[in-house]
């Protein structure tokens, strides 16, 4: 596989009106033709809106629509965290959150007369949910140069042979930027400022992926030994701090239970990454999602 090196995008890139900063927002390929960008979170408010991408032309837009649902809204209400698919023309919306709840409301839209519909004869709904995913198989990509800033709950999506990234959090700033992640012979590779002669040679994909798989397994192997939870499975509620039997364990080291958890955390902002134990990663990924929730509500 090409290597590949970020490129901040330009105003001449696009035209049209870009999509506001968000977080949380959901961004799905209709086709080879354009994505749809829909909902997102920024400075507490919850967004509803929709942006669409047309690449073959460019071009950002905002459509208007037809539809209504059983509350007599025209689409899905305001949410972030949700989980949008695409088949044919239509994407598919469920779930998210919306303020302190979780939504278990079902939604498509059809591109091709831009209506939205809710569904609500289709069986049995799954369970009012936020922060789900999708099964996807991932697959390391060789970069050349420095990434965008570090972020979460961005979206990325394919474009030709491009990859369009957009938004994002970084626990204190929601991000409106978009970066192109492009192989080093597309013709918009210049302007990262990484010349042919600086590229370092790929490493076997195959033996790349063999030590991913190793990895994967003695990680695995490690969490049995040590007894620490599954790091980011979607299946684990959000409590409260003094319901997290991980964390307090944790805190309890550093002092005195009620005074314990924020200086938990702020040895965890003082800490090098390489100087936090095994122990210590399934609770504190926890707890920045727990944060990343209150932040939002």
């Amino acid at each position: 596989m090409k290597p590949h090196c970020w490129v901040r995008a330009s105003d001449s890139d696009f035209t049209g009106p870009l999509p506001q900063p968000r977080s949380g927002h959901t961004a799905v390929n209709i086709g080879k033709s354009m994505i749809v960008f829909f909902g997102g979170l920024v400075d507490k408010k919850f967004l509803n809106d929709v942006t669409v991408y047309d690449i073959d032309n460019n071009m950002w837009f905002q459509p208007e629509f037809m539809g209504s649902g059983s509350d007599g809204n025209t689409g899905p209400s305001p949410r972030a965290f949700h989980v949008a698919v695409s088949i044919d023309c239509h994407m598919f919306i469920f779930g998210g959150r919306s303020g302190a709840n979780r939504l278990g409301d079902f939604w498509v839209l059809d591109t091709d007369i831009w209506q939205w519909s809710q569904l609500t004869t289709f069986g049995d709904l799954p369970s009012p949910r936020d922060f789900a995913a999708v099964s996807v198989q991932w697959k390391r990509l060789h970069i050349i140069n420095e990434p965008p800033a570090a972020r979460a709950y961005h979206s990325m999506n394919c474009v030709g042979s491009r990859y369009l990234l957009f938004g994002g959090f970084d626990g204190k700033s929601t991000y409106g930027d978009l970066w192109w992640l492009v192989p080093e012979d597309d013709p918009i590779a210049k302007r990262s400022g990484i010349s042919s002669s600086e590229v370092v040679p790929e490493r076997d994909t195959t033996m790349e992926e063999k030590e991913s798989q190793r990895e994967g397994d003695a990680i695995t192997e490690l969490q049995k030994r040590l007894q620490i939870s599954g790091l980011l499975s979607t299946s684990v509620q959000i409590v409260d701090e003094m319901e997290d039997k991980e964390l307090i364990q944790q805190a309890l080291r550093v002092g005195g239970k009620d005074a314990a958890v924020q200086a938990l955390r702020d040895h965890w902002v003082r800490s090098a990454p390489e100087s936090i134990t095994l122990k210590e990663i399934a609770p504190l990924l926890h707890d920045y999602q727990r944060l990343i929730t209150r932040h939002h509500m």
